[in-house]
């Protein structure tokens, strides 16, 4: 899970939108299962989040086989 949180984390934050990421909750310390989930602060301060939101779907869809 922590290797694919930072692939992750990596991706969001070399979005131009994306000004801040941060990665809290159980992977950050360290206190996972095969049940966690990921849990990731996006800042996109400067942009209209909800448009952001929408189009984020599509930019995972390019790189990763995920359903939302």
């Amino acid at each position: 899970m922590k290797d694919f949180a930072k692939e992750i984390f990596t991706f969001l934050n070399n979005l131009p939108e994306v000004k801040e990421c941060k990665i809290y909750g159980s992977v950050s310390t360290g206190n996972t299962d095969e049940f966690s989930d990921l849990d990731i602060m996006v800042d996109v301060s400067g942009i209209d989040n909800g448009v952001f939101l929408t189009k984020l779907p599509q930019l995972f869809e390019e790189k990763y086989d995920i359903i939302f």
